[in-house]
């Protein structure tokens, strides 16, 4: 019989598959017996039981920082932990030049240090850490390009301040 010759299957027609059982080897049997994973010598899965499960003490993941108060505060955390090493001083002139220390500001720019967007994607692919709102990411992403950039260059106004 051609292809031409068969009759086409409808769209609601259900197609059924008949596959015959076959045993498993016996050495994969005891194999997957062996490892266990659940299994019973049916490989039927089999279920711990409420009584048998422990209880479970699930532990907090740790932060990169423990988080102060304050914008600044959580800021400075980020700023030395990427190895920022300007006076303390400088640095609150600088940030409070370019935001107020408001990380959410009105304009172009993103977060406390006021990043070009564009330069913040880069600046983040480098370091990893992405997000623009949080402090800590700020400051180390801030200390972080004032080691590889000319500040004087990003920052034309506020670095002199």
């Amino acid at each position: 019989m051609d292809d031409a010759d068969e009759a086409p299957v409808a769209a609601s027609t259900p197609i059924v598959l008949t596959v015959a059982p076959t045993e498993t080897p016996e050495p994969l049997r005891s194999q997957l017996l062996s490892f266990g994973g659940g299994l019973d010598a049916n490989f039927q899965t089999t279920r711990p039981q409420p009584e048998d499960v422990p209880d479970l003490q699930v532990a907090e993941a740790p932060r990169p920082y423990q988080a102060p108060s304050s914008n600044e505060a959580i800021f400075y955390v980020g700023w030395l932990a990427g190895g920022g090493f300007a006076d303390p001083a400088r640095v609150h002139r600088f940030i409070n030049c370019e935001s107020t220390w408001h990380i959410v500001t009105a304009g172009f720019y993103l977060g406390l240090a006021q990043f070009a967007p564009s330069t913040w994607g880069h600046v983040a692919g480098l370091t990893g850490y992405w997000d623009w709102t949080d402090p800590w990411m700020h400051g180390y992403n801030t200390a972080y390009w004032w080691q590889v950039s000319d500040p004087t260059q990003q920052w034309p106004v506020c670095f002199a301040a």
